[in-house]
């Protein structure tokens, strides 16, 4: 399937004294989030000890194993946080639904050893865990809520292992502190942005917009059309709001208070002579434009707006 991503992560367990790690996707140049990892000195998939197809045996050694991913994904229709508002309900087996037609993300682990089913099931916690981080990472929004997203509310996964007796390595851990968790992790962190990025367009050069941060916040394209394009695209404005939708988030999450968030943003902006942060009567004053409450989208792109529309000066 064109819109799948992939990723395989091959190691070799401790007798040889040296581990391989390679995740990788097929679209490193085009912006995804693949990871390529080497722990050893030639690199993660050396001609020396990789996979030993470059020697024409695909016979993989007793201490060698392996971890392959597929995914497709798709989250600009239905990303959400744990904890959102729900979108449809069941009730003796009827479905009543209240929100947009679902996108997902489906993830296919194959792990080349035996697991237990105890294995198996954290190697789902590992799994999802790492989905999560490249959502996280690449700041999608949740589509019902102004938090980030951590997946989509149809998100499947399917992990399968070795079959006993097929005399694959027998491993019980699968936490982030095992190597057979880190193997995990990398190849459905590389998968996932591979099918997002060939699915959707996903990736860093597209989230870099003054928009793509501030629509969690119910911000559309025409509340910010006095804002030159460039500006919108620009990575300081685009930091700059980045940083102030974190002090929002801090506020909801009760990390800090409103009153701490504001005297944060006077420390941010000089007044205009440089003489240190703005008076709290001076009517440029942000921490009296940006409201950290439930307006706060409002009054963040009525202050973009007179911090960057046409006639101002930019920061």
């Amino acid at each position: 399937m064109k819109n799948t991503g992939a990723a395989r992560v091959v190691f070799r367990i401790p007798e040889t004294g040296k581990e391989e790690n390679d995740a990788k996707g097929e679209n490193n140049e085009k912006g995804g989030n693949n990871e390529k990892r080497g722990n050893n000195e030639n690199g993660g998939n050396s001609e020396k000890g990789g996979n030993n197809e470059k020697e024409g045996n695909n016979d993989r050694p007793e201490n060698m194993t392996e971890v392959i991913v597929f995914a497709t994904g798709g989250a600009d229709s239905n990303a959400c946080r744990a904890g959102d508002p729900s979108s449809y309900y069941e009730w003796n087996g009827s479905f009543f639904v209240k929100g947009p037609a679902p996108g997902t993300i489906n993830i296919f682990v194959l792990i080349d050893a035996v697991l237990p089913p105890g294995a198996l099931a954290r190697a789902l916690i590992t799994a999802t865990e790492a989905k999560t981080t490249v959502l996280q990472d690449s700041a999608v929004p949740s589509r019902y809520s102004s938090g980030q997203a951590t997946g989509t509310g149809t998100d499947g996964i399917i992990i399968a292992s070795a079959d006993e007796g097929s005399g694959r390595p027998y491993l019980t851990d699968m936490t982030h502190h095992a190597r057979a968790g880190e193997m995990i992790s990398a190849a459905v962190r590389a998968a996932v942005s591979e099918a997002l990025f060939r699915e959707t367009g996903l990736c860093a050069g597209r989230q870099k917009t003054i928009l793509r941060r501030l629509e969690r916040f119910g911000i559309r394209p025409e509340d910010l059309k006095d804002i030159p394009e460039a500006v919108q695209e620009d990575g300081a404005a685009v930091g700059l709001v980045s940083m102030i939708c974190r002090l929002k988030d801090e506020t909801d999450a009760g990390l800090i208070t409103q009153d701490e968030a504001k005297r944060t943003l006077r420390m941010c902006f000089p007044e205009k002579d440089g003489a240190g942060a703005p008076a709290e009567t001076d009517p440029d004053d942000p921490a009296r434009m940006i409201s950290f409450d439930d307006d706060f989208g409002k009054s963040l792109s009525s202050f973009l707006r007179k911090r960057f529309g046409a006639g101002s000066e930019r920061p």
